[in-house]
């Protein structure tokens, strides 16, 4: 659910390639992105609807993945979890502790499971990283800082501004991150940050559908 941008060159390219899935079918509230991603995707069925209940072929899917703006999250995904689907949620899972709390306890009393997309994760660097931490002996985690770069101030989506960052800024301080704290890491971090200015400098702008 959810044909914006993530959803159509994240979510939907990885469930089609993914041969244990298939993709029954796709929603959003908007009847042009419903049909375009049915043509790309080649699936047969359309929903143009905000919520399960406008979805009439729910009861032939097992999950959903939901890919809609932030403020949404918490609403769709309880009413799909209710609805008694399996879901993976397109991160931030809730604006707020609370919300977040309700859906797992839904998602357990439902006995449903509730995934969120926390795709760098399993990134390769930071499985590279973690390797590093865990089997080189790099040394425990200690906690640090971490910049994230945009290149106009229209990147962030409905609702965001709730968080602790301002999107109208090149860069800001955004959330904790960790490194290992042995002479080795201190290295790679003091080289990371010296040549952090030019490689941003050199990044390219995002394009934006």
């Amino acid at each position: 659910m959810g044909l914006g941008w993530v959803g159509t060159h994240r979510h939907l390219p990885w469930l089609k390639r993914n041969p244990g899935v298939e993709v029954v079918g796709v929603i959003d509230h908007t009847p042009a992105r419903v049909e375009r991603a049915k043509a790309l995707f080649r699936v047969r069925e359309g929903a143009i609807a905000e919520g399960p209940h406008a979805v009439t072929w729910l009861d032939d899917i097992d999950a959903v993945t939901i890919a809609t703006p932030p403020a949404t999250h918490v609403a769709l995904a309880r009413a799909y979890l209710l609805a008694g689907k399996d879901v993976l949620l397109e991160k931030p899972m809730a604006l707020e502790v609370g919300a977040a709390r309700e859906l797992a306890e839904i998602a357990e009393r439902e006995g449903r499971v509730l995934a969120i997309v926390h795709n760098f994760q399993f990134a390769r660097s930071t499985m590279r990283l973690k390797g590093l931490i865990t089997l080189e002996g790099w040394g425990r985690s200690r906690p640090s800082g971490e910049r994230s770069f945009r290149t106009h101030a229209a990147a962030c989506p409905t609702g965001m501004s709730r968080f602790p960052w301002d999107c109208s800024m090149t860069s800001r301080r955004t959330s904790s991150t960790w490194f290992a704290a042995s002479s080795a890491a201190a290295s790679s971090w003091r080289w990371c940050m010296s040549c952090r200015g030019r490689m941003g400098a050199a990044l390219p702008p995002r394009s934006r559908s």
